[in-house]
């Protein structure tokens, strides 16, 4: 008996938490939920301007190679503040019961359901692209100010940027070592530097992942608690023409991911045909939303009809898509082995950073160019053939998969606004029915 006691009484205390989040009202815990969501945004925004500001920085030092990495992160970092905004609104209309408010962040917060998934999901499953981020820029100008965090004292511009595989005068990273500081140790300087900043930059994704997590958690949970306070009648009468704006977000993606994937036309990959595929998919949503805000502002029943099993079909080939593209990526790096001169194709159709010789003549003959490349910026000649010798096989070959499974993700998040003009055309025509009946 006192066991039990003793059981139920730590259960209690367990579950305390809970119960008193469920006893609050639906406005105090919109508005504590929203204010935890706009806590996680600054942080979210202040990593990204962070390393937003590390790149740029590194940017306007640079004097070779320039990146707009920056603009990359600075742009999440915005994405951030907007959603840090929205909250802010949701807090508002929380405080006053402002309807109008609310309605606002309702339709707001549902813009960045997708997008967060997106960014949550690649925090957690990316790593290998990460990886290949830090090796392939690392020796750039514009990454100065990344190597300077982790390199040795005084080698951030010298032993510490060693061009990846010796660069294009010598065979090694030794050799090239041994060439302009007559030491041996310029592969390993790198080598550990590197690791370290990849050791930082997953602690900095994966943080990010957690918050972004939590921020979906609870965003859910600001959306049902938004949907108990307006009640469904509210949300329904401007449901329509709101739904069918979303919709720009799924064919952005699906046209983004077309023209994205659009190198692969000629590429001998059995999966050139994603990128038409896409670009159809992306062509057909865009003609469905004036027929759905046509059908929902006069009212058409049997328009409505049509319109909703058109959603359904593209629903339907975008989940398709979906799992092709999470099949195909899964596939193939064990299937796919391109030859040499495939895989240089590959790396300079995608413009892969760091390429050489991609403007080169693609003849298969050397080709010598005479130019300020020594020490000093000393005259001399060089010796091409094009293709890229900066990335192995592999390496291309797992971006083409890394290419394919963002694809597919893509498609299954674009599912959430498609469901979602379902859902809405469904209970307009609902109502249009049983408007229909009451009348007769």
């Amino acid at each position: 008996m006192g066991f039990r006691t003793l059981f139920d009484g730590l259960v209690s205390k367990i579950l305390w938490p809970i119960r008193f989040i469920s006893s609050l009202p639906p406005r105090t815990l919109l508005f504590s939920y929203n204010f935890a969501v706009c806590v996680c945004s600054v942080v979210l925004t202040f990593c990204s301007v962070y390393v937003a500001s590390l790149f740029y920085i590194g940017e306007q030092s640079a004097t070779g190679n320039r990146g707009t990495d920056w603009i990359t992160w600075l742009g999440l970092g915005i994405i951030g503040l907007m959603l840090t905004a929205t909250c802010i609104i949701g807090m508002r209309g929380a405080v006053i019961v402002s309807l109008d408010l609310l309605l606002i962040y309702f339709w707001a917060i549902v813009v960045f359901v997708a997008p967060l998934l997106l960014g949550t999901i690649a925090c957690f499953d990316f790593y290998l692209y990460m990886k290949v981020y830090f090796r392939h820029r690392w020796e750039f100008n514009y990454f100065s100010e990344v190597r300077k965090l982790f390199c040795p004292p005084g080698t951030s511009d010298s032993k510490c940027m060693a061009p990846l595989g010796g660069g294009l005068d010598f065979e090694s990273v030794t050799e090239w070592c041994l060439a302009n500081y007559n030491a041996t140790d310029c592969e390993s300087i790198r080598d550990t530097a590197e690791s370290n900043a990849l050791l930082w930059g997953e602690q900095i994704t994966l943080a990010e992942g957690i918050v972004g997590t939590l921020n979906l958690v609870m965003i859910f949970a600001s959306l049902y608690l938004c949907y108990r306070i307006l009640t469904s009648p509210v949300i329904t009468q401007s449901m329509n023409d709101i739904i069918s704006y979303l919709l720009l977000i799924p064919i952005g993606g699906c046209a983004g991911m077309g023209t994205y994937l659009s190198w692969m036309a000629g590429s001998d990959i059995d999966y050139d045909w994603l990128s038409t595929y896409f670009i159809v998919i992306a062509i057909v949503q865009f003609f469905q939303i004036p027929l759905g805000v046509y059908a929902g502002r006069q009212k058409r029943y049997y328009l409505l009809t049509f319109y909703m099993g058109l959603v359904l079909s593209v629903s339907a080939a975008v989940v398709a898509a979906g799992i092709f593209c999470m099949l195909f990526s899964v596939v193939l790096p064990e299937t796919f082995i391109p030859s040499t001169s495939l895989a240089n194709k590959i790396a300079c159709d995608r413009n892969l950073v760091g390429c050489c010789c991609c403007n080169v003549p693609d003849d298969g003959q050397m080709h010598s160019t005479f130019g300020p490349w020594g020490a000093n910026d000393e005259m001399i000649w060089r010796n091409y053939t094009y293709g890229c010798p900066e990335w192995s096989t592999q390496e291309i070959v797992d971006m083409t998969a890394i290419d394919i499974k963002m694809a597919g993700l893509v498609a299954f998040l674009s599912c959430f606004y498609l469901f979602g003009a379902l859902i809405v055309a469904g209970l307009l025509r609902e109502n249009l029915k049983n408007y229909k009946t009451e009348y007769v």
